[in-house]
C-alpha cells in the first residue's frame, strides 16, 4: 500500500545514502532607507538512509514440484512476494527502527500531529468523524506541509467500511460514494490490516494515517528478488536441515530498502481509534 502511493523513490546502489536537509528557514523583514539588513542563516542537518535487508523462505517437497501442476512454484513464489509486501508495509507505517529494521510513519511523525480521536459514546458521531478528519489536514497545512494529489489515507479495513458506512443522521452515506472512487475529502485512500486494530487497552483501537507521500523517501538497494536453490540446506529454528537428504528445495525472496520522511509534520496519525469496533 506504502509503494502504491508514490514515495519519492531513490536508487540506493551501495546500501546508504546521505542527504542534506533543512531544519530551520533563514528570515525576511522590512527595513527603512538605509537600515542595515539583519543576516539569518538556514539550519540545515542530514538524512540518512541505510537499506534493511527483509527476506522469507519457503521449503518445498521435490515431489511436489515434480508431480503437480507448472502452477505448483509460481503458488509459492507468489504467496512469498505477498508476505514480503506485507511486512515492508508493516515496517513502513509502523517499524520502530530498531532490530534492522526501518522507521515507519508512525514513529517519524511529531507527536504533536500523533492526536487521539474525538468520540465521547458509543460509536463516533458525523460531526465527531468530521471533526478528525479535518484535524488531519489541519496538522500538515499548519506546519506548511502542501496538502495537494500526493497525500494519501492510510487505514485499517474496519475503519474504511465505517466510513463508507456513516450516514448524515437518517439520510444519504456521507462518503460511500467517494469512497468508492478510492479517494476521502478529495485525498487518495487505501487499506490494510498492516495497520492494527487491536490498540490499546481495551485491545479494540486503530489508527487513521495522512501522509505527504512527495515528503516521503524510499530507498532501494534490491527491489524483491526470489531465487530458486535445488536440495539446498537450510536453518529450520536453530536446527540445520539438509534439502538433499529430505528431498526439498528452498524459494527465497530478498529485498533491502529504507524509508525516511523529510519533514515529520509530513505525517499525521489519528490513534485510539474505535470507528466501526
Amino acid at each position: 500500500i506504502v509503494r502504491g502511493f508514490s514515495p519519492r523513490t531513490i536508487p540506493m546502489p551501495r546500501g546508504t545514502l546521505t542527504m542534506p536537509k533543512q531544519t530551520g528557514g533563514g528570515t525576511a523583514n522590512y527595513y527603512g532607507e538605509q537600515v542595515a539588513v539583519v543576516p539569518s542563516t538556514q539550519a540545515t542537518g542530514t538524512l540518512s538512509l541505510s537499506a534493511k535487508k527483509l527476506m522469507a523462505l519457503t521449503v518445498i517437497s521435490n515431489e511436489l514440484l515434480n508431480d503437480a501442476s507448472p502452477e505448483a512454484d509460481a503458488f509459492v513464489r507468489d504467496d512469498l512476494t505477498r508476505v514480503m509486501a506485507n511486512r515492508e508495509d508493516l515496517a513502513f507505517l509502523r517499524g520502530d527502527g530498531t532490530a534492522s529494521t526501518p522507521k515507519g510513519f508512525r514513529n517519524h511523525a511529531n507527536s504533536a500531529n500523533v492526536v487521539a480521536a474525538t468520540q465521547a459514546g458509543g460509536s463516533a458521531t458525523l460531526t465527531e468523524v468530521a471533526t478528525d478528519l479535518n484535524k488531519a489536514l489541519g496538522g500538515l497545512q499548519d506546519n506548511d506541509v502542501p496538502v495537494d494529489d500526493r497525500c494519501a489515507w492510510i487505514s485499517h479495513p474496519r475503519t474504511f467500511r465505517y466510513l463508507s458506512q456513516l450516514r448524515d443522521g437518517t439520510g444519504p452515506f456521507v462518503y460511500k460514494d467517494e469512497l468508492a472512487s478510492g479517494k476521502l475529502l478529495g485525498y487518495r485512500i487505501g487499506w490494510t490490516t498492516q495497520i492494527p486494530k487491536n490498540l490499546g487497552g481495551g485491545t479494540n483501537e486503530s489508527e487513521l494515517h495522512f501522509v505527504q507521500m512527495g515528503e516521503v523517501l524510499l530507498g532501494d538497494t534490491k527491489m524483491t528478488e526470489v531465487s530458486f536453490h535445488p536440495d539446498a540446506t537450510y536453518d529450520d529454528s536453530g536446527t540445520v536441515r539438509s534439502g538433499l537428504s529430505r528431498d526439498e528445495s528452498a524459494i527465497r525472496a530478498v529485498a533491502r530498502h529504507d524509508l525516511q520522511v523529510r519533514h515529520d509534520f509530513a505525517v499525521f496519525i489519528l490513534s485510539t481509534l474505535k470507528w466501526g469496533a
